[in-house]
């Protein structure tokens, strides 16, 4: 008998179930966007930084917008321009009208934390995974799938990469996926309180690459751009661990393999 018969079942139950769950889903988010939940949710966490004092509800918003980009859905809760952020439109309009940046009523803004410094290196920082990876990854595959999504991943555009690899619903990458955008955050945050580098108040065209975003944002600070490029070397190193984690992972599933087929 044919052994591609013999393992044929093995894999229509995973199959079925995987098309009931993506159908599922995608019907909630049908259902989502056709009654504004998505809306509503987001208009509710964006309330919670209506204050003068909104640094914790700001990384909060951040957080969210991680964990939808975890599950697929990037979109969300996630800011895509300056004109969703009032509090980075009334900095900008503050900047104009006293041509500095000095004094503006919202210092920490996602716009001038989440979206400068905490998507430095992307969504979930997965730019610095792609680095981490190149160095010290044991697996050809990932390494393959690296240098392909390099050049759109350098532009913000890493759903090769986050597929590929993968890292949607990876329990492996989900503390630092998380967490490393809240990291950056943290940094930048210091920095500005210590006035060690301008707030990012200007638009930013769409496409820019991410490392230069606080850069262009700030009017062309290289103290910002210095802490964005620090912020990414942190990213980097702090994804190192989680890869060789990934290396260990491999070498043990390897050597169970080969002990079962010896049995």
């Amino acid at each position: 008998m044919d052994k591609d018969f013999i393992y044929q079942p093995k894999t229509v139950r995973p199959i079925f179930l995987s098309l009931v769950l993506g159908v599922s889903l995608n019907l909630l988010l049908v259902l989502g966007n056709q009654f504004n939940i998505f809306q509503t949710i987001r208009q509710f966490l964006a309330s919670l930084t209506v204050s003068s004092h909104h640094l914790l509800s700001t990384f909060v918003m951040g957080l969210f917008s991680g964990l939808s980009a975890w599950f697929g859905n990037s979109q969300a809760f996630a800011l895509n321009s300056i004109a969703d952020d009032n509090f980075a439109l009334e900095n900008l309009t503050y900047a104009v009208t006293h041509h500095t940046t000095t004094g503006i009523p919202h210092l920490y803004t996602l716009t001038n934390l989440y979206r400068s410094f905490g998507l430095v290196a992307g969504v979930g920082a997965v730019l610095a995974l792609l680095v981490a990876i190149l160095l010290v990854s044991r697996s050809q595959k990932d390494k393959k799938v690296s240098l392909l999504s390099l050049f759109p991943s350098l532009f913000n555009n890493g759903a090769s990469f986050i597929v590929g690899i993968p890292v949607l619903l990876n329990l492996l990458y989900v503390i630092p996926f998380l967490l490393i955008p809240l990291v950056n955050m943290g940094i930048a945050a210091l920095a500005l309180c210590f006035k060690l580098m301008p707030a990012a108040v200007y638009p930013v065209p769409d496409g820019t690459p991410s490392l230069l975003y606080a850069f262009i944002g700030t009017g062309g600070s290289l103290r910002a751009l210095a802490v964005s490029i620090l912020c990414f070397a942190v990213d980097v190193l702090l994804y190192l661990p989680f890869v060789r984690m990934g290396n260990r992972i491999r070498k043990d599933l390897k050597v169970k393999g080969e002990s079962d087929e010896a049995i």
